[in-house]
């Protein structure tokens, strides 16, 4: 399709065939069907005949004819015409932003009737998808026309959800929406619960249209992996991604999301082999001109005995880590982290000093802690719960605690760490954030915190201990 351009000529023939997009309706634009089959040069409205014309126009690069027919084709009111006349339609549509307004409009003077009065629903799943890709460049057509389209988007978000065929897919409209915040608030928490609905909806039918599910699990997957409070949740979440991998998509950038998400969780729990058999297979999925076949082929390749692309050994390996409590536990207050050690010691799985530092001993009894209770780390709220309300610290043991540590170190800034523990980073490569621009980075777990403050009496003297990110100091 090279080499095109949109002639005047052509302008005044899209304006033709849309003639009512110059009416103050522009939501009633209708094709006119008898300048459409002038511009195909068919009058014929046989099914076959249009087609076999619409490719030949294809063939050609004849881009008014193709215009024409993929028009014509889609008033003809059957699926096969449809499907024809849409795929036309995506081909041409990426020349220039002017036919892809062009094509926009077409669909939607259409795509409503077609869905609610003869359950077709390709015309409007192909607007729906042009309508959010192109979202951020509607701001260049009248605030009518933008109106209209967003009024057509969210109809036909409730016409799909009628049908099984289109359920799956309804729900990944709304959710992309909510996700990117496009004509409505941003809502993460709200996006992670509509792709879940995708997902659900998806295997209870086992059909979806326009295409896989793929990329609703994916961004579940990915969303998960930053915002799931329980083990459960995060289990759930990852075995999306995994079934990804497992599964002949379509879709290069689900794969990409996914295996973006995998190596996200490897770096934020320090799976530092996780992390690097999965950075390597992004950086190499995500290269310029790669295709969804060459990236299956090299995720298959990759994956064969592979223990890194198992999903079970993964979670486990995550269930494992005590780094998530690592994170929590080095960027609270010195009241929590003394209260914990002690806790632990009154739990006979620590021995060592309470000084409020996360080093060997301290990870090896929080590590014993979970398993003894089969709580994992990673639900860093309920593992305190269950901690510190078995093993209760009392406020003399927690500020005579504290005020050693304030004469050892008094007035200096200290990191919450053991002199002897080597710190794993857990940076996520910022490329893996930039593999979706509406991924919000700050909602991964991060390391620096806010200010926690902590004030005692001891002796007759106040002593007060601030703790930002990793570090305290105490006058």
């Amino acid at each position: 399709m090279k080499h095109l351009f949109q002639t005047s000529l052509f302008k005044q023939i899209l304006l033709v065939i849309l003639a009512s997009l110059t009416l103050s309706s522009p939501a009633l634009a209708s094709i006119q069907k008898a300048q459409a089959q002038k511009l195909c040069g068919v009058s014929s409205s046989n099914t076959d005949t249009i087609i076999r014309t619409l490719q030949q126009a294809t063939n050609s690069n004849d881009l008014n004819k193709i215009f024409g027919c993929s028009a014509l084709a889609l008033s003809l009111g059957n699926e096969k015409a449809d499907i024809e006349g849409t795929s036309a339609l995506i081909e041409i549509s990426d020349l220039s932003l002017e036919i892809k307004f062009a094509v926009l409009g077409l669909l939607n003077s259409i795509a409503r009737d077609a869905a609610l009065l003869d359950s077709r629903y390709y015309p409007g799943l192909i607007f729906s998808l042009l309508y959010q890709n192109n979202f951020d460049q509607l701001d260049q057509l009248n605030a009518e026309l933008q109106q209209a389209y967003s009024n057509t988007f969210w109809v036909l978000i409730g016409l799909f959800k009628r049908d099984p065929k289109t359920t799956a897919f309804s729900y990944y409209l709304a959710a992309q929406a909510l996700y990117r915040g496009q004509g409505i608030e941003q809502d993460f928490d709200a996006a992670k619960d509509m792709f879940e609905q995708s997902v659900n909806a998806y295997e209870s039918t086992g059909v979806n249209l326009p295409d896989d599910i793929s990329m609703s699990r994916a961004k579940l997957c990915f969303l998960t992996s930053q915002r799931a409070e329980t083990f459960q949740e995060l289990r759930q979440g990852f075995l999306q991604c995994f079934k990804i991998f497992g599964k002949n998509t379509n879709d290069l950038g689900a794969l990409q999301i996914a295996t973006g998400a995998v190596t996200a969780a490897a770096s934020l729990n320090g799976l530092t082999d996780f992390k690097g058999f999965w950075l390597q297979n992004y950086d190499h999925i995500s290269k310029v001109g790669m295709t969804n076949v060459k990236a299956k082929r090299y995720l298959q390749n990759r994956c064969q005995n592979q223990k890194f692309c198992d999903a079970e050994n993964f979670l486990v390996a995550i269930k494992s880590s005590t780094t998530a409590y690592e994170t929590h536990f080095t960027s609270a207050s010195i009241k929590h982290r003394v209260s914990t050690q002690i806790s632990l010691r009154k739990a006979g799985l620590y021995n060592g000093e309470i000084d409020g530092l996360w080093g060997n001993q301290t990870r090896t009894a929080v590590g014993s802690f979970s398993s003894n209770t089969n709580i994992p780390t990673f639900e860093v709220d309920r593992f305190d719960q269950k901690l510190l309300g078995s093993y209760p610290a009392t406020d003399r043991d927690i500020n005579m605690s504290i005020a050693k540590i304030h004469e050892r170190a008094k007035g200096k800034r200290i990191r919450n760490y053991a002199s002897n523990y080597q710190i794993i980073e857990l940076d996520v490569p910022k490329r893996i954030f930039r593999l979706d621009p509406e991924l919000d980075p700050l909602s991964a777990r991060s390391r620096v915190g806010l200010s926690n403050s902590t004030s005692i009496m001891h002796r007759g003297r106040l002593i007060t201990c601030n703790t930002v990110g990793i570090f305290t100091q105490c006058f």
